[in-house]
């Protein structure tokens, strides 16, 4: 016969973050029943209906803490493990939490492996039957406010634990981010080092951090000349207008483009310059052939007009 798998009890008054601690829960074999506050959690629990709680703190009614204080000051209901959900960023919530004699605290947003790390290792090894009595009240001074402190030795430990395994898993985080970022970045720049239109990126003050080489061929120069013809130009963020860029060769109408962007984690300008010199000199030549095509006709126009005239003029005298 197979065991039956534990009960554990989750308490949220969110629906869909309930259901979905339920549903990871049920896909590690857990039975699992929901509540929605502190005060039918209490109902629940008072039936011996659970093995573990599972409770986050702000929930109308009857809080996180409440429930916890209730299920740790009975002696019938006292060993049921439960796993606060808390930031851990309030002093004032970590306080509460280990008053009210929690076994553990998890960051929201929650890990899951975390998550189901805890709930193994608090279902084989539960808190004692016959627990520790807790310790002299401590007074702990925070931002001029007296806050008084009874956890015992067990409950301090756990507080430390939790305190240091959120802060890896942060750390983990944000390493998994950065490594992210970093390729966000290198895909970038790749792209903008491909890219067709001429490519800048200054900082505020006008010092150029990148330069595409569509960039370096439009202006034929190095990062210092571009740099200073730029502030000639004197790009603003926000803006679009059509400018003059004299190279080495020849003067070059373009339109230069600034957005605000960031590079490197600081704020910069991103300066966009399109080559429309070809676009200028087609348009010119429309503008010249339209105006031939019109004289033409013009011209044809007085012909006419001369022609109908003579006729005129030749009927009425051949008809006195």
């Amino acid at each position: 016969m197979n065991p039956v798998p534990p009960h554990i009890l989750v308490v949220e008054d969110d629906v869909t973050q309930a259901l979905l601690t339920r549903r990871r829960l049920q896909g590690r074999g857990y039975q699992v029943t929901l509540a929605q506050d502190g005060h039918e959690a209490m109902s629940i629990v008072g039936k011996g209906q659970c093995q573990l709680v599972i409770s986050d703190i702000n929930m109308p009614a009857v809080d996180g803490y409440t429930l916890c204080s209730h299920i740790k000051s009975n002696p019938r209901l006292h060993n049921i493990p439960v796993i606060l959900l808390s930031t851990l960023s309030s002093t004032e919530h970590i306080l509460q939490g280990l008053n009210a004699q929690a076994d553990f605290f998890l960051a929201k947003p929650v890990n899951p492996q975390m998550l189901f790390d805890r709930i193994e290792q608090m279902l084989a090894t539960p808190p004692p039957t016959e627990e520790e009595p807790p310790g002299k009240p401590i007074e702990i001074v925070i931002d001029g406010v007296s806050n008084w402190v009874t956890a015992n030795r067990r409950q301090l430990l756990t507080l430390l634990v939790a305190s240091y395994d959120n802060v890896v898993a942060q750390n983990r985080e944000l390493g998994l981010a950065q490594q992210r970022l970093r390729a966000s970045e290198a895909n970038h720049r790749a792209l903008l080092r491909e890219a067709n239109d001429a490519l800048i990126v200054i900082e505020p003050q006008g010092t150029v951090r990148f330069a595409n080489p569509a960039a370096e061929n439009l202006f034929r120069g190095t990062a210092a000349q571009i740099q200073q013809m730029l502030a000639d130009l004197g790009p603003r963020a926000g803006e679009t207008r059509e400018v003059s860029i004299l190279n080495s060769d020849r003067t070059v109408a373009a339109q230069m483009r600034t957005s605000p962007t960031v590079w490197d984690g600081q704020p910069a300008l991103l300066v966009t310059l399109n080559d429309i010199s070809n676009l200028k000199t087609a348009v010119a030549r429309i503008q010249e052939l339209e105006a031939r095509l019109t004289e033409s006709e013009n011209q044809s126009s007085g012909t006419m007009r001369l022609d109908s005239l003579a006729a005129c003029l030749t009927a009425t005298a051949a008809n006195p």
